[in-house]
C-alpha cells in the first residue's frame, strides 16, 4: 500500500499501488513510476558473478581484516570519484581482480611505523612468500610514485625504507602481482623517523 502526505499525487507519496504504480522520491524528486515484477536472472554468468561478490564480502569480513586495513581501504575509497566506502572499495578490486582471470591475494595488517632518522619501517601479511609485494609511496595519497620491494621474513613482508624526510608524513600502499596473481591493501600512513 502507498503512503501518501496529502492528497495522492500531490504533495507525496512512497510505496506500491496495486501492482501497477510505484511512488517514491529520487534525488528529491516526487516520482511515479510503472511496477515491474523484479527480475532474478539466473544465468551462468549471472550466477558466477553473484559467487565472486559472495566471495568478496567473506574475505572482507573473515579472513583477518582488521581496523588499520578498514582504514587503509576508506583512505583509498575517499580518493575515488563517486563517493564510497572502504568496503565497496575492497570488493570492487576484488571483482576487477578476478574478472581479469588473476588470483586474487589478500593483503593484510599492514603498518608504516617511524624507524630510525629518515626510515620508514612498513610490512603487511600476504600469507603468500612465492610472489614479490612491492610498496607504493608518496608524501601525497593521489602520488604514490617511489617504489620499494618487500622481503618475506617471519612469516610477513617487510621493508625499511631509507632516505627520507624526518617528521613527514609518508603514504604507503602494497601491490602484489606476477603471472595470473594480483593484490593490493588501501593506502596507509606513517612518519618517518
Amino acid at each position: 500500500m502507498a503512503k501518501v502526505s496529502g492528497p495522492l499525487f500531490s504533495f507525496g507519496a512512497s510505496g506500491k499501488l496495486a501492482n501497477s504504480l510505484v511512488f517514491m522520491k529520487w534525488k528529491g524528486i516526487a516520482d511515479v513510476r510503472q511496477w515491474l515484477k523484479p527480475a532474478n536472472p539466473k544465468s551462468t554468468a549471472q550466477v558466477t558473478q553473484r559467487g565472486v561478490m559472495t566471495d568478496a564480502v567473506a574475505q572482507w569480513h573473515d579472513v583477518g581484516i582488521t581496523s588499520g586495513d578498514q582504514a587503509a581501504w576508506n583512505s583509498w575509497a575517499g580518493l575515488q570519484a563517486k563517493p564510497m566506502s572502504g568496503f565497496n572499495k575492497f570488493v570492487k578490486e576484488y571483482i576487477r581482480i578476478t574478472n581479469a582471470a588473476d588470483a586474487w591475494k589478500l593483503l593484510f595488517g599492514g603498518s608504516a611505523v617511524a624507524g630510525a632518522a629518515g626510515v620508514l619501517t612498513v610490512e603487511v601479511d600476504s600469507a603468500d612468500e612465492v610472489t614479490v609485494v612491492v610498496a607504493k609511496y608518496g608524501t601525497k595519497k593521489t602520488l604514490l610514485l617511489s617504489e620499494a620491494n618487500l622481503a618475506f621474513v617471519a612469516g610477513v613482508w617487510t621493508a625499511s625504507i631509507a632516505g627520507l624526510s624526518s617528521g613527514v608524513k609518508y603514504y604507503v600502499q602494497f601491490t602484489q602481482v606476477a603471472a595470473g596473481i594480483e593484490g593490493i591493501s588501501g593506502i596507509y600512513e606513517g612518519t618517518a623517523g
